[in-house]
């Protein structure tokens, strides 16, 4: 019963920084989505999977049209991370 409730608290932690990460990516300022790239490359690779579904691809992409060296970067990065583990044909 520990076990399950302990389950479903990391679940809803998990629920809420993915919303909060992927807000980040659409509408947070330059620093706040250096941030948020250089956090998803920590995840695991279930739940950075979980945020390229969401669609935060498309604001890395962005990100890397910067002129800011240091977004572009964390940019590369995360989408390096994200890269990692998907099947490719």
């Amino acid at each position: 019963k520990i076990l399950r409730h302990s389950k479903r608290r990391n679940q809803l932690q998990w629920k809420k920084k993915k919303k909060r990460l992927w807000k980040t990516f659409w509408d947070g300022n330059r620093e706040s989505q250096i941030q948020a790239a250089l956090e998803l490359s920590r995840l695991s690779s279930k739940r950075r999977h979980k945020l390229e579904e969401s669609g935060v691809m498309v604001p890395l992409v962005f990100m890397l049209h910067s002129q800011d060296y240091e977004a572009i970067e964390a940019a590369l990065c995360a989408l390096l991370s994200l890269s990692f583990g998907s099947e490719r044909y």
